[in-house]
């Protein structure tokens, strides 16, 4: 089982549109690059922990949604 790097982009795309917020809006926010959040969003690159953890703070959800993980028992 991959990591898979559009399904990511989409899921943020989807949670920072369910917020408000532009792609600019988000990495100001975030703290994050503005360029990274496109590149994120197009499925071409994806966050370490930390810029994963701030997009997550930032989305006012936790790092598992908003990488769309399995509950535990569900693994």
């Amino acid at each position: 089982m991959g990591y898979d790097k559009a399904a990511f982009g989409k899921r943020l795309r989807d949670l920072r549109e369910k917020c408000g917020m532009s792609p600019s809006d988000l990495a100001d926010k975030a703290g994050v690059d503005y360029s990274a959040i496109i590149k994120y969003e197009a499925g071409k690159n994806s966050p370490g922990l930390d810029n994963a953890y701030a997009l997550a703070m930032a989305l006012n959800c936790r790092i598992d949604e908003l990488c769309n993980l399995p509950a535990p028992e569900d693994r």
